[in-house]
């Protein structure tokens, strides 16, 4: 998934539309990651309790009730 589709999600549960800014890379800054949990689910059973767009939701709910 890249930072767009995750902007786009995020700007869908929220009901806002903002541009992104698009800048140069900083020093640090992780270019490509593979992110995989097939090993904590084979090794320690693990099972996600949310996929990402109720994780975002969640969130989201969570950040408008404490801010």
């Amino acid at each position: 998934m890249s930072l767009n589709e995750l902007a786009a999600k995020i700007m869908r549960i929220t009901k806002m539309s903002i541009a992104p800014v698009y800048e140069a890379a900083r020093p640090g800054d992780v270019r490509d990651s593979l992110a995989d949990i097939s090993r904590a689910r084979r090794e320690l059973g693990y099972e996600p309790e949310y996929d990402l767009d109720m994780g975002l939701e969640k969130t989201v709910e969570w950040f408008a009730k404490h801010l």
